[in-house]
């Protein structure tokens, strides 16, 4: 356990304690439906007694501890069982518990501006806003003494225990994180996270009520057939647990019904903890399948049931029944025991850029083209490519990860397939409602070294193919910065989580500077030059197709490249948008990128498998074609020559 922010003499906390002790939080709203100024935070006490609360303490973090307590006011007090609703501004609060709560009102409010003049102020400021993602709510009382918290998203060391993950930590709107146990003195088995809000209810969970199942989880990481699996839970009843049990059931399909009706398969307590452990293909005999070949074959479905003394019963999902065609449950898909995915196959989407495999585990391998924490300092995110292949993703957990990785790494990664806005990755678990993973969320394995996948294209050529070059690592020979398309200056060094613009002739792309490069703070060049970074796609909705660049470090500003011209519109893998320039080369060759069709006239610069008519670029020795243009084996030796450096941090 954490050791508390206040240490206070020993007599002092004992005096204390039992008093303040029956006060709780038992809920907070940090995102609420709506403006985020009706966010909320609940109090409840417990106990049999008033408690005096004049000058106790609210404070979050994410905003500064100094800048955001706030006190309640000489002569509060929180009578027995009184729950108290304090918000950010009562104005905003009614609005929302008009639609939501039945119009229970606020007791206090935080407002420092658009004051509601029937509902008292608490004292303090100026600024109280809870973090979508991740912050904390800590009670103390008027000596300074912790008496409750909780934290979510992040684990802050004036708060006892672990935090509650906020989920799904991407849409998270109208979801609050609600009191289920007083035991553990850790958020992340005391509160649960849940769309059925209840302002001004307090704690609820007692005697005569079902068991509240929380903290659904399973282990390891893949379900992979041959291997065990465990699947996990906490219970909390004051009545006393009788019984859990996991049902449990084979598909072939995320959706639709099961090959068969769930199989019973009780519990055992492992701690605070139920836990049901088998190997995945047949969990304690009770199933039977195949080998998947694939990572989409077989599918593991199963939910939660749990008896109290009393014979009181609940699900999780609570609507779950045993029948094939149940429609409520928790999935994982099964992985073969060895082989892996290819990129391209974990990245696929269909016509609407809709993800064919979201939520789906997968194993693949690539090159990383970025280190371990490439634009974050205090999380695992690299971009993984395939040698032989325009196909790249973003790595990304939510934490560091314990192996290192650096450009240049052949990486095999296991990992959640998903989306961030726009942006194809592999890494944290980002589907609503199902069981988390206990522990890191990727698991890697370091293969080896490898020349880094790199791509050479104009701005036109990556606007025009933005999906296939997207997470790619990319050069853009001989840009010039310019004015924004709003108008703004080119600044005088490289900003900080800020963009600049530049233009090749062909278009103009967003540069996007990560603090987290040594980029930032950098003379900007006032004459031509190069520039390499990794292709994303964070706000499909900005100016320039959605798509932007963004540099590793100051290697990745390059010198102009006089005399290499990467201007072809055809990229040479899917999709291909049509024409070919025969004056124009894409770069070096490769016997598996063919930027052109097979013609000794039209080909582009990449060989496109050996053939004597379809050479041209490669080193060969056959005539070029006349009018070939400045695009000769010399500036492919340069580009080659930029390509081949490695940065390793």
């Amino acid at each position: 356990m954490k050791t508390p922010a206040f240490v206070l003499p020993i007599g002092l906390v004992l005096t204390c304690a039992s008093a303040n002790a029956q006060v709780l939080v038992t809920e907070i709203q940090p995102n609420p439906n709506g403006s985020d100024f009706a966010e909320w935070i609940e109090l409840h006490n417990i106990g049999a007694t008033p408690v005096d609360i004049s000058g106790w303490t609210l404070n979050e973090f994410a905003a500064g501890t100094a800048s955001s307590q706030w006190s309640f006011p000489s002569g509060t007090s929180i009578a027995a069982d009184q729950v108290l609703l304090i918000t950010r501004q009562a104005r905003a609060f009614k609005q929302r518990s008009a639609v939501e709560w039945n119009n229970v009102a606020p007791d206090f409010e935080m407002a420092a501006m658009n004051d509601d003049a029937t509902v008292p102020n608490m004292e303090g400021g100026p600024n109280f806003n809870l973090v979508d993602q991740a912050d904390a709510v800590i009670l103390r009382d008027d000596l300074g003494a912790y008496v409750d918290g909780v934290e979510y998203g992040m684990d802050y060391p004036e708060v006892p225990g672990l935090p509650v993950r906020f989920w799904p930590m991407a849409n998270n709107e109208g979801l609050s994180v609600n009191r289920v146990d007083t035991a553990a003195s850790s958020s992340e088995d005391d509160f649960t996270v849940t769309n059925m809000t209840s302002a001004g209810v307090g704690y609820i969970v007692g005697m005569g009520t079902p068991p509240m199942i929380i903290a659904p989880a399973r282990e390891p990481l893949a379900m992979t057939f041959g291997q065990m699996t465990t699947l996990t839970s906490s219970i909390v009843d004051i009545d006393g647990v009788a019984s859990v049990t996991y049902h449990v059931a084979i598909a072939t399909t995320v959706d639709g019904a099961a090959e068969g009706n769930y199989i019973a398969i009780p519990a055992v307590t492992r701690g605070r903890a139920w836990v049901a452990s088998g190997p995945v293909e047949n969990f304690a005999n009770g199933l039977s399948f195949s080998a998947p070949s694939t990572f989409h074959d077989r599918y593991l479905r199963w939910y939660i049931e749990a008896t109290d003394s009393r014979g009181a019963v609940s699900f999780l999902p609570m609507n779950a029944t045993s029948m094939a065609d149940n429609t409520d449950f928790f999935w994982e898909n099964v992985l073969p025991a060895t082989g892996i995915a290819t990129l391209a196959e974990a990245r696929s989407e269909d016509g609407d850029r809709v993800l064919d495999w979201p939520g789906h585990m997968v194993r693949v391998e690539g090159v990383a083209t970025t280190d371990a924490t490439a634009f974050s300092t205090v999380e695992e995110n690299f971009f993984l490519a395939s040698p032989d292949s325009l196909d790249a993703v973003l790595v990304q957990d939510n934490v560091a990860n314990p192996i290192d990785v650096n450009p240049g790494d052949v990486v095999r990664v296991e990992g959640r397939i998903a989306d961030q806005q726009g942006l194809r990755q592999i890494g944290e678990d980002k589907r609503p409602m199902q069981s988390r993973f206990l522990g890191y969320e990727i698991a890697l394995t370091l293969l080896g070294t490898a020349e880094v996948p790199a791509e050479v294209a104009t701005i036109g050529t990556l606007l025009a193919n933005g999906e296939a070059y997207e997470a790619q690592l990319v050069t853009i020979p001989n840009v010039n910065l310019v004015m924004s398309p709003d108008g703004d200056p080119v600044p005088a060094v490289y900003p900080t989580n800020d963009s600049v613009w530049i233009s090749d002739g062909t278009g103009m792309l967003e540069v996007r500077i990560s603090g987290a490069t040594d980029v930032t703070g950098e003379p900007t060049p006032t004459e031509t030059f190069s520039l390499r970074g990794i292709l994303t796609q964070f706000d499909p909705m900005n100016t320039g197709g959605g798509y932007r660049i963004s540099p590793r470090a100051v290697d990745d500003l390059l010198s102009e490249m006089p005399g290499v011209d990467a201007g072809v519109i055809d990229s040479g893998v899917r999709p291909d948008s049509g024409s070919v320039d025969p004056n124009r080369d894409a770069g070096p060759g490769g016997t598996t990128r063919d930027a052109g069709p097979g013609s000794t006239a039209r080909d582009a610069g990449f060989p496109a498998g050996g053939g004597t008519d379809d050479e041209k670029g490669c080193g060969c020795t056959e005539t070029p074609t006349p009018g070939s243009g400045p695009a000769s084996a010399g500036a492919l030796l340069l580009i080659g020559a930029a390509l081949a450096l490695r940065r390793r941090r």
